[in-house]
């Protein structure tokens, strides 16, 4: 049992380590970002150059997020400025979020459930 208790402290020591109210990184939903797309935004697909080529969402800029090359791409953007991001599924677009918000980036939105979600939508 004090096993248990001491979990239940350090996970509430990790909480309340965070910054609350970080609202660096933030998730849309589709039909949000399908709104977005008729202005001039930042978009970047993060997924494989071959996942890109079977399509994409308006005028996505592709960067994979598993190459090296990756962080140098993706410096290219204004970071000062909104920038949505969305993968297959999810998992890699947070983890490109992530790497963005340690580099700099204010203010980035990850499409949830990815391009999945998306093809489900059309």
């Amino acid at each position: 049992m004090k096993f248990l208790a001491h979990i239940g402290i350090f996970l509430l020591a990790l909480v309340g380590c965070q910054k609350s109210g970080d609202k660096t990184i933030s998730n849309i939903g589709v039909d949000e970002l399908r709104e977005k797309l008729n202005k001039d935004i930042q978009l970047v697909d993060v997924r494989t150059t071959a996942e890109y080529k079977d399509g994409y969402i308006g005028k996505a800029v592709n960067i994979d997020v598993l190459k090296k090359s990756f962080e140098g791409e993706i410096q290219k953007f204004d970071k000062n400025k909104p920038i949505y991001i969305y993968c297959r599924s999810g998992k890699r677009s947070a983890n490109a979020a992530r790497k963005m918000k340690a580099l700099g980036f204010t203010k980035i939105y990850d499409l949830s459930g990815g391009y999945i979600a998306w093809e489900k939508k059309k």
